[in-house]
């Protein structure tokens, strides 16, 4: 059970990344650990318990996505 609560990424942590993000001007801010993109890519990794495989396809794909980030255009981050 304590292993699955650890798998469930912190939604409050995401959100505040997102909004430090955005009041950043998506530069891919650096926190104290990890850049953005390597939170989010890390976070969304982190698959939650789901039984759907669809669903578990659509974090990791999500993951993929912020993996890339820093790769993207101004328009395509925001």
């Amino acid at each position: 059970m304590m292993m699955q609560e650890e798998q469930i990424p912190d939604l409050l942590r995401l959100q505040k990344a997102l909004s430090v993000e955005v009041e950043n001007d998506f530069v891919d801010i650096q926190g104290r650990q990890y850049r953005f993109s390597e939170f989010l890519c890390l976070s969304f990794g982190k698959t939650p318990p789901l039984e759907n495989i669809n669903q578990r396809q659509k974090w990791q794909a999500i993951a993929v996505e912020f993996a890339r980030y820093g790769e993207l255009s101004y328009s395509q981050r925001q």
